[in-house]
């Protein structure tokens, strides 16, 4: 840290909260423009799921109360159940996953009214519903994107807050944390690096059994191409 920069978290220490973990961004911004704090506690401007490093706490959050979003919390709790799982090569199967840690897996068809709804989690049955309609690749990421609700959220879940969003509607915190979690599930770093460079992204869509978009992001997210 140069010496200005040093001078400057030196004099505005006192003021602020404990820090959040490393890679935390901002729960009013909008997926496709975030912004995340950078090593000098200011906002720069996140496209698309570009990596940024973030090791200071947001002063302009602290003082307007955003809640932060926790995506390496979401990573890590990913992490844990494909090294849980002994998971070593892609497919990873959401469904199989979910069915042993005792969550059931229903694929339904959705009234017209709800026909754009991916899937949701009911927390008193502990089931995850899919619309059985969906494009199946996509199903794979609803269901882990719904066991990332399940994992992390079922306080919330099952309260009031909790409201069933059409896709690609995925705005607030926890949506956010659940897409997260079901990237690192779906298709771990170290799985990526088996293929990213020797398969086009159609095979890889393929092979890790999720959409062209899904694997897209985790390129974007993990090699930003």
């Amino acid at each position: 840290m140069t010496g200005f920069l040093h001078h400057v978290f030196s004099r505005f220490h006192q003021f602020l909260l404990p820090y959040p973990q490393i890679g935390t961004i901002c729960s009013h911004s909008t997926l496709d423009n975030m912004w995340i704090t950078t090593k000098a506690g200011v906002h720069a401007q996140r496209i698309k799921y570009t990596n940024v490093c973030c090791k200071q706490c947001c002063m302009y959050c602290l003082k307007s109360g955003a809640v932060m979003i926790d995506l390496v919390k979401a990573k890590n709790n990913a992490l844990s159940i494909v090294r849980d799982f002994g998971l070593l090569e892609p497919p990873v199967d959401p469904v199989m996953i979910a069915r042993h840690l005792g969550v059931k897996v229903h694929f339904s068809e959705f009234a017209p009214e709800h026909s754009k709804v991916s899937g949701f989690y009911d927390t008193e049955e502990d089931a995850i519903y899919v619309n059985e309609d969906e494009f199946p690749l996509r199903q794979t990421f609803t269901v882990g994107h719904e066991l990332g609700h399940r994992t992390m959220h079922r306080e919330w879940a099952a309260s009031n807050d909790y409201v069933v969003l059409m896709r690609d509607n995925a705005r607030n915190k926890y949506e956010l944390e659940a897409d997260e979690f079901a990237g690192n599930l779906l298709a771990p770093r170290f799985m990526l690096d088996k293929y990213y460079e020797r398969l086009s992204i159609a095979k890889m869509s393929q092979l890790f059994a999720i959409s062209v978009p899904a694997i897209k992001v985790r390129l974007s997210k993990e090699y930003g191409i």
